[in-house]
């Protein structure tokens, strides 16, 4: 954007900076609706495995598992490594996954997606396994609370942008 500016290309530098507010404001929604999506799931105490994510009635591959979640192998593998979920070994010692694990795979990627972070996943997850809702529920409004001071903060960024966009124009500062 600085680039642009020394360019005298206000307006690209504006329009970047405008595409750069409605990410952030998009990505709050996102974060926002994904959180409250959890909310919904974590909160009911007689949660309903078979609800959260499309049904399976066998043992699945990675790769079926991938497509069915829309992750790729590897995202997988690695949260395996981080130890977020465990997959099934069959005696080929490959990977197998069922009901159980499609819906915990999905709820990772809720969290994920909501910009958690490994550690906290871990946390978030055996909380979920012991059911204790109340800790998930506060754990997911810090997170809301962190994304919105975020989103605070980049607004204010914005806005010291534009005003050097017009101090600078205004002034012609490049002359």
């Amino acid at each position: 954007m600085m680039k642009l500016l020394v360019e005298k290309d206000a307006e690209a530098a504006t329009v970047l900076a405008i595409e750069f507010q409605a990410k952030l404001v998009g990505n709050y929604k996102e974060g926002k609706h994904v959180i409250s999506q959890l909310k919904k799931t974590i909160s009911k105490h007689g949660v309903n495995e078979d609800s959260l994510a499309k049904r399976i009635d066998r043992l699945i591959t990675i790769s079926e598992i991938s497509d069915i979640i829309n992750l790729p192998v590897s995202t997988l593998r690695v949260w395996e490594q981080h130890q977020l979920f465990e997959p099934i070994r069959g005696d080929n010692n490959y990977r197998y996954f069922n009901q159980r694990l499609l819906n915990r795979l999905f709820t990772i990627k809720l969290l994920r997606l909501s910009g958690i972070g490994f550690e906290q996943c871990q946390h978030i997850l055996k909380e979920l396994d012991q059911k204790n809702f109340n800790e998930i529920i506060m754990i997911l409004e810090k997170r809301l609370k962190d994304m919105k001071k975020d989103i605070n903060n980049g607004l204010k960024a914005l806005g010291h942008l534009n005003d050097l966009i017009i101090h600078l124009e205004g002034d012609d500062y490049f002359e």
